[in-house]
This record gives structure tokens, sequence and C-alpha cells, in this order.
């Protein structure tokens, strides 16, 4: 029964003690608090004008103080950890083809985009031509650029207007002169 009484008279001077503080926060932990709510800051900063986030989710800054008490009650450890929560990147969709390259074998993976399979980029011709002209001017002295290939640029073919057209001929055959097609049949002698 005393010891009863005993707590009851701590606890009530506990509630008529004033509690002084004298932990400034900038200074705790030798400023490591403020140092890493401001990294926080900073990252939420960062992820709020990143464009591939959603621009109205919350974000949040957790500051986490744990204590651990001694048993004579005089000394407290104290852990600090300062987290973030960001809004996640969007995801992003593409298309990947994947197949087996028949000259070598190999499996390969590459991205599915505007470019037909097989079909080379100006970047890459323009690679392949400084390789060829790499490979020339270190096996002879003297080398000329090879010529590019001239390009075949033909309007679409309106295939109604086909039977008006006439037909012209070399060789014995005739042929559309608008897309060199080869017409059976059609001959421009007569």
């Amino acid at each position: 029964m005393e010891k009863l009484l005993t707590n009851s008279k701590r606890e009530e001077n506990m509630k008529k003690t004033k509690v002084q503080n004298f932990v400034n926060l900038d200074t705790l932990a030798g400023g490591a608090l403020a140092e890493k709510l401001s990294k926080a800051m900073e990252e939420v900063a960062r992820n709020i004008q990143d464009p591939n986030t959603e621009p109205t989710v919350k974000r949040a800054i957790n500051i986490i103080m744990k204590f651990s008490p001694n048993k004579s009650r005089n000394v407290v450890g104290t852990s600090i950890s300062v987290q973030t929560k960001l809004a996640t990147a969007e995801a992003i969709d593409t298309q990947l083809a994947i197949g087996i390259d028949l000259r070598t074998g190999e499996l390969q993976i590459a991205e599915y985009g505007n470019q037909i399979q097989g079909q080379i980029t100006m970047g890459q011709y323009q690679a392949e031509l400084e390789k060829q002209q790499a490979d020339q001017a270190s096996g002879q002295e003297e080398t000329t650029a090879p010529e590019a290939p001239d390009p075949i640029i033909r309007k679409p073919i309106d295939l109604r207007e086909r039977s008006r057209r006439t037909a012209q001929e070399t060789d014995g055959q005739a042929y559309d002169p608008e897309t060199g097609e080869i017409m059976s049949g059609a001959t421009s002698a007569g």
C-alpha cells in the first residue's frame, strides 16, 4: 500500500513539475536533423517538378524520433530519422521485339518503334559510310568516297487510272512510264 502512495505522490509531483526544454532542433545532433530535413525538402521539391510524376499526389516528410531511456531515467538514447513519401514515376509504355538473327543464330531483343525492322537510319548510314571511308583510307592512299545510292522517290500509284495510261515500249516490252511496271499484253506498236 505504501508503494502505491509513493507512486501516486510521484505522479502528482510530475504533474506539478515544469519541463524545461533546452533542445534546439536546428542544432540537435550537431545540426544533422536540420540537414536531413533540408535534403528531404529538396527531394520533395524535385519530385513535384518532375514531369514524370503525377502532379496532384500529396508528398510527405516524416521525422521519427525514438527515445531509449536507461534504468535510472536520466539518460535517453535518441534515434532520429527523416523519411520522405514521394509520388512515384508514371509508367512508361513501349513494345519490344524478340527474335533470332538468322545470320548469326543469336537471340535479339530491341525496342519496336517507328523504324521498320532491317531498315537503317540516316545515322547508321552515315556511320557505315564513314567506316568505309576509313577502311579505304587505311588501305589505299588515294580514295574516293562511295556514292550514295539515288533514292527512288515515287508518288502513290492510283490504280484506277491504270487503264487510261499509255504504255511505252523498250526492248520489245511494254512498261508503265510512271511506275516502271512491265505491262503484260500491252504494246505500243500498232
